[in-house]
């Protein structure tokens, strides 16, 4: 197995459609669903309350989509606060528990994978803080293990406990503590059977995975979310699939942070367009970057609270919190 580094900065690659290739996994945005959830099918992926094509592997893991205003919404919902990687929906589980417990996610691949075939392979993470539930820890190993066969597991009816194998073919091997933006974990492998199936998770037991606290909480719970899985046999089908990035510091500056009326945005490195959101996702502010070394922002009139900062280069994404207090 070949894994590449992760941006651990919330980094995006754009690749040109047309040298896309097949993604094998259906729906690996999330954003296809029969129809809105609604009550009481609101978390534990709930008849009613999954994605398109998608399933529970292991216990209760969750679904969050713009379209409804609850505990399960986007941005803000029971967990976190998180705008989507792309779209309006996201996937999240624990991704460690005490007791080696988890909450996987599993879907069947488009087609089988071919024996001796290399497959690229990209997902994106983000760390949940806060919430409800006073979440501050993170953790590794979130990753993609490919099968022959997974059994739905039913929050309803006794179900057998999925086996951890301490292995998967793609998982970050650094802990993900971003909570802000988006981490992308990519990496390529050849398949040695005919897989079927995807499970998105911490396929690794407590003894062999690292948590890290980034605040006052539980060391035994860290949760996840999720967004655009991705699955090809072109280097070029999944973003920095064959791409090698190392820690990457961000390319700008915001301040003053909390600020009042003018926020002053320095570029370390050439970007193109901005965008700012509030708190409920609702952009406020978008335009094309044209100097290259700082940019104003008038936030006159904008109420007082958290806001998200959000500048797009050639290939990449990057974002920031900052907070307005007249």
């Amino acid at each position: 197995m070949q894994v590449f580094t992760l941006a651990v900065a919330c980094l995006l690659f754009f690749v040109p459609h047309a040298c896309r290739t097949q993604n094998l996994v259906a729906n690996g945005s999330f954003e296809e669903i029969d129809s809105c959830p609604q009550y009481p099918a609101l978390l534990g992926y709930q008849p009613g309350a999954q994605p398109i094509g998608w399933f529970s592997a292991w216990h209760t893991p969750d679904y969050f989509n713009a379209c409804v205003d609850t505990v399960s919404s986007v941005p803000l919902n029971y967990f976190s606060y998180q705008i989507a990687e792309e779209g309006d929906a996201y996937s999240g589980f624990a991704a460690f528990l005490s007791d080696d417990l988890r909450e996987l996610i599993a879907s069947e691949l488009i087609e089988p994978l071919q024996v001796g075939q290399t497959y690229y392979c990209s997902f994106w993470v983000s760390a949940a803080a806060g919430g409800f539930l006073f979440l501050s820890a993170a953790t590794d190993n979130v990753g993609l293990l490919f099968t022959m066969n997974v059994n739905p597991w039913i929050y309803t009816q006794w179900n057998p406990d999925f086996e951890l194998r301490n292995f998967a073919q793609v998982r970050s091997e650094e802990v993900i503590s971003d909570t802000v933006g988006w981490t992308l974990v990519s990496g390529s492998f050849v398949a040695d059977s005919a897989y079927r199936f995807v499970v998105v998770g911490n396929q690794f037991n407590n003894t062999n995975t690292e948590v890290e606290l980034f605040g006052t909480g539980d060391p035994n719970t860290a949760y996840v979310f999720v967004d655009n899985i991705c699955v090809s046999t072109s280097p070029l089908g999944c973003p920095l699939a064959t791409g090698q990035v190392s820690n990457h510091k961000q390319p700008f500056f915001v301040g003053p942070n909390p600020c009042s009326e003018q926020l002053t945005v320095e570029l370390l490195e050439p970007l193109r367009r901005l965008r700012v959101m509030d708190v409920t996702g609702r952009q406020i502010l978008e335009r094309e970057i044209v100097s290259q070394n700082k940019v104003s922002i008038d936030l006159t009139g904008q109420p007082n609270g958290v806001y998200v900062i959000q500048l797009e280069g050639l290939g990449v994404r990057h974002s920031e919190r900052f907070v307005v207090q007249h």
